[in-house]
Order: C-alpha cells, then sequence, then structure tokens
C-alpha cells in the first residue's frame, strides 16, 4: 500500500516548477514526520502526491518540456500532476465506455427476461 497526498490549485493559478517542488516535498515530510510518530512500529509505506492544477507547472514551452517535468516529479519525488481538463476528459472517456458496456449488458438481459 502507499499513502496518497492529494493537492488542489486553483484553477487559474500559474504554478511553478520549483514551487511546486518545494510544496510536495513539504507535504512528504509533515506526512511522514506522522506516522513516524504515530506508527513507528508499521512498516514504512511509500508516499505518492497528486496535484491537480489548471495547467502544467511553468516554465514549459511545449509537450516535451511538460512530459519532462513528468518525469522528474515521477522519479524524483515520487509525484505527478494532472491538470482539471485532463481529469474531466479520462473520467468521461472512462464513463463513456462504462455507459456503452452498461448498454450492451442491458440489452442482452432484455434478450435473457424474454427467453
Amino acid at each position: 500500500g502507499e499513502h496518497i497526498v492529494i493537492e488542489l490549485k486553483k484553477y487559474n493559478a500559474k504554478t511553478k516548477m520549483s514551487d511546486l517542488i518545494e510544496q510536495i516535498t513539504k507535504y512528504k515530510s509533515a506526512l511522514e514526520k506522522i506516522l513516524n510518530d504515530k506508527f513507528s512500529n508499521e512498516s514504512k509505506k511509500e508516499i505518492k502526491v497528486i496535484c491537480v492544477l489548471g495547467s502544467p507547472p511553468r516554465p514549459y514551452t511545449d509537450r516535451n518540456s511538460i512530459q519532462s517535468h513528468q518525469r522528474a516529479l515521477r522519479i524524483g519525488y515520487n509525484a505527478e500532476f494532472i491538470t482539471y481538463d485532463e481529469l474531466i476528459k479520462n473520467a468521461c472517456d472512462s464513463y463513456a465506455g462504462y455507459m456503452e458496456k452498461e448498454s450492451n449488458i442491458s440489452e442482452l438481459l432484455s434478450i435473457i427476461e424474454k427467453i
């Protein structure tokens, strides 16, 4: 298992990569301290931080620099970011897939009931 910290930034906030790393480090340090103080007998679990942002952290110039930021966060801090727009799109895509399968199942159940 792992502990997950979710950081929600305001949609219109312009976040610098250096500020995001600083905040991630603070969150992880604070949680590690609490876990060590309160649950020192338990085995250590990974701490992952997910940051939800209005736009990718600055500076970025293109898709490659955004991917570079993602890679740096994942490798160095066990963290990642996603934009609100990406999160909403992913949720809609997943829900559409669910509804398509649900429709197929409903049709199948209808056929079975007629038998």
